[in-house]
């Protein structure tokens, strides 16, 4: 369980998805790109295999060839689902091409991020220590009688509860890195959307893209001057006067509209799909309006799927509750073991557990930049050395990554649709499951609407949500990594300029990754928690402040100048946050985001 448990705990990798390379990484750029070469999917698919091995990446194919090729794939899986009646084999294929594996490698700065929270949700967890310096410290910690032992229901606990907030992350990531009015300039969030009403976003949606332009909180180049990086993220979210343009209630209900905003912006994506008409999108163009919107309605959707299997868990952990050997029934020497647990005897709730603040990214304790310095010191002035490599990119390798991609992503497509003929002509309550476990509210609603919806047209719907995850997914890695592509023949002006483009990239992104966990914490403040009363109804307890009382408590211990968020130290004040089991009401929030009218239940 723990390492089911664990990357999802700390915010989940896909979050820290990074487009940088790891200047300590010899290899080549392409490396960052998520490839097929995946055994696992490989041997769960291998009836497909013949469709991938007639239509391999040739790095000589012209765009009409490789276009002919997507088409040969396409044709051939089709044949090939054709061939599988048994609905429960098509439920086992979709499960194993798990499109969560698409997007880019983490960077270095990613990895150590994760591995600092992870040591600190250990220690809190078990009593252990696991950077003690001291070996008898750590021995003696480590016996039986002194480590807190963590009951497996915690980690489920735990992971539910990572679930839904990563979801809300996300939205606040789209809110803040992609969302901007097309009426304003400005370059941080609170003049950009000063003008912002309550409902205004969507009635004004022709003025609106996800584009991210202009980019909030430009100067973040030297992550080593912490005093210049907390005023860069506290202007970029209130100000150029330093004062916020925006109360922490209208940037609450800003974070409603904007998340209502992802679904229709993605429509306006799909509308340009035709799935009658295959072509390659290895070579797909700069940024469509719409394409981010679709990338965050894709991974809200993960997790959203990801609760529903976890609810599942929590259920039969329910069940074993009732009977012996948990960990509440282990004695040692006549005495109860010392368990952790959560929101009892000192011990932190499952809440603050899995809050994280600015400061643990930009002050975590990681990797330092010297050996990044010396890296753009080096290809600067002699860009031939081979340990210049990294900013090389072998075009062939590049292109070919991006065609498996493609190949694979379009046999989900497929399957996904073959699946959805089966349900339609089906049980429609299984239909109806299918697309909430798997958050097509959308779907659904239009479903709900006209229920004489033919199986094609539903397929065809799922089919565009697929396509257009593939699209935007080939668009980011092309306009995230392309542009720092340098052939191998390139200049040495050429090697060194990709060098410290990306190097640049490398120190500013735990800064960046800071800002909009700061964003977060503030704009999902005013989100109201509930807890189930002694009959199971759940009650209103309070606002969700916990998350923002965690930063402004690591702020205040990291002597961040008070000035810089004084406009927002009084939301706090006289609320209650979450405490023992209490929940943002099962996070069912993220339904009304997904498309599901919030007035039905």
């Amino acid at each position: 369980m723990k390492k089911l448990i664990l990357p999802l705990i700390l915010l989940s990798g896909r979050l820290f998805a990074a487009e940088v390379i790891d200047q300590n990484d010899s290899k080549q750029i392409v490396s960052v790109v998520k490839d097929l070469q995946i055994e696992e999917m490989l041997s769960t698919t291998s009836e497909f295999k013949k469709c991938r091995d007639n239509n391999q990446f040739v790095a000589s194919d012209g765009k009409p060839e490789r276009d002919r090729k997507i088409q040969e794939a396409e044709k051939c899986f089709k044949e090939e689902l054709a061939k599988t009646d048994n609905p429960k084999k098509l439920e086992e294929l979709s499960e194993a091409l798990n499109l969560q594996h698409y997007g880019l490698v983490q960077s270095k700065n990613a990895k150590d991020i994760q591995n600092y929270l992870s040591d600190k949700m250990y220690k809190s967890l078990t009593g252990v220590d696991r950077k003690e310096q001291d070996n008898k410290k750590l021995v003696e910690s480590l016996k039986f009688k002194n480590k807190k032992h963590v009951d497996q229901k915690v980690f489920i606990d735990m992971y539910k509860t990572q679930l839904g907030k990563n979801a809300l992350f996300e939205i606040s990531r789209f809110c803040f890195e992609n969302l901007r009015s097309e009426d304003s300039t400005a370059d941080n969030f609170a003049d950009h959307w000063k003008n912002y009403k309550k409902e205004s976003l969507i009635q004004n949606i022709g003025k609106i893209n996800d584009l991210g332009n202009p980019k909030f909180a430009k100067d973040l180049s030297d992550p080593e001057d912490k005093t210049k990086i907390y005023q860069q993220i506290f202007t970029s979210i209130q100000g150029s006067d330093g004062k916020t343009a925006m109360s922490d209630a209208d940037m609450s209900d800003f974070f409603m509209e904007c998340g209502k905003l992802i679904v229709p912006l993605c429509d306006e994506f799909q509308q340009s799909i035709n799935l009658a008409k295959t072509e390659s999108q290895v070579d797909a163009g700069k940024a469509t309006k719409g394409a981010a919107a679709c990338l965050a309605k894709s991974r809200i959707q993960g997790y959203k799927k990801a609760l529903v299997d976890t609810e599942k868990v929590v259920e039969l952990f329910k069940e074993m509750s009732e009977k012996p050997g948990d960990l509440g029934n282990f004695l040692l020497k006549g005495k109860p073991i010392n368990q952790f647990v959560a929101g009892e005897n000192g011990n932190e709730t499952i809440d603050n557990l899995t809050n994280y603040t600015s400061t643990d990214l930009i002050e975590g304790g990681y990797t330092k930049d010297d050996q990044a310095k010396q890296k753009e010191e080096e290809c600067t002035t002699n860009p031939e050395l081979s340990s210049c490599e990294a900013f090389l990119a072998d075009a062939e390798n590049f292109d070919k990554a991006k065609h498996n991609v493609e190949m694979e992503m379009t046999l989900k497509r497929e399957v996904e649709m073959a699946r959805v003929k089966k349900l339609v002509n089906g049980d429609k309550k299984d239909l109806e499951t299918y697309l909430k476990d798997n958050g097509y509210m959308d779907i659904l609603k239009a479903y709900e609407n006209d229920p004489g919806l033919s199986a094609t047209k539903i397929a065809e719907m799922i089919g565009k949500n697929f396509e257009a995850k593939k699209r935007a997914t080939l668009e980011q890695i092309n306009n995230k990594l392309g542009k720092r592509q340098v052939q191998s023949d390139a200049k040495p002006n050429e090697i060194s300029q990709s060098a410290k483009e990306v190097i640049k990239e490398s120190k500013e992104e735990r800064a960046r990754m800071g800002q909009v966990v700061l964003f977060n914490n503030i704009i999902t403040s005013h989100l109201k928690l509930h807890k189930a009363d002694s009959s199971g109804v759940l009650q209103p307890v309070g606002r969700n402040v916990n998350a923002w009382k965690k930063e402004e408590e690591a702020l205040t211990e990291k002597k961040v100048n008070p000035e810089l968020f004084a406009n927002l130290k009084a939301t706090t004040e006289g609320v209650q946050g979450m405490g023992k089991d209490s929940q943002i009401q099962g996070f069912a929030i993220l339904d009304e985001f997904l498309g599901k009218d919030g007035n039905k239940p």
